[in-house]
């Protein structure tokens, strides 16, 4: 039986939803913390991304569409002479933090608009990494490569 285009398109963005969620769960399993990325960048400047809306159920489609999909952190990685001691060293200055972006495609190819936004973003330091997350050749994979 035909599926017609409606059916394919909601299921590969309900795939597209699982995929993300896994994504998340194996960032947080880096030591992570993970943000749902409310923002997107419009005009060179970094807005509130706006909702999608159904005009005929008047109910939200996509509530967040912003752009990368999370926004991660996490304690700085420093290797200090107090960590290899096994000394927990004494802080003067706040902590410093690894922020990135991460966007998750299943096929892990962007397009030319977001390779643009990713540019932008990298180019004003708003992130110190951004990293494309997509499925690998094993069942349930998920690979990782930086934007360049």
């Amino acid at each position: 039986m035909k599926q017609n285009k409606r059916e394919i398109g909601k299921k590969s963005r309900a795939a597209g939803l699982r995929f993300e969620k896994r994504v998340s769960e194996d960032l947080v399993k880096q030591g992570y913390i993970v943000i749902k990325n409310p923002n997107d960048v419009i005009d060179n400047q970094f807005k509130r991304a706006k909702t999608k809306w159904n005009p005929f159920t008047k109910r939200p489609m996509n509530l967040s569409s912003g752009f990368p999909d999370f926004i991660c952190f996490r304690d700085g990685k420093f290797d200090t002479p107090f960590k290899r001691l096994g000394i927990p060293p004494i802080r003067l200055t706040p902590p410093a933090y690894e922020v990135i972006g991460v966007e998750s495609k299943m096929n892990g190819i962007l397009d030319k608009i977001e390779k643009q936004k990713c540019a932008w973003l990298l180019s004003n330091s708003i992130f110190s990494k951004i990293l494309i997350s997509h499925k690998g050749p094993k069942r349930g994979q998920i690979l990782y490569k930086e934007f360049e």
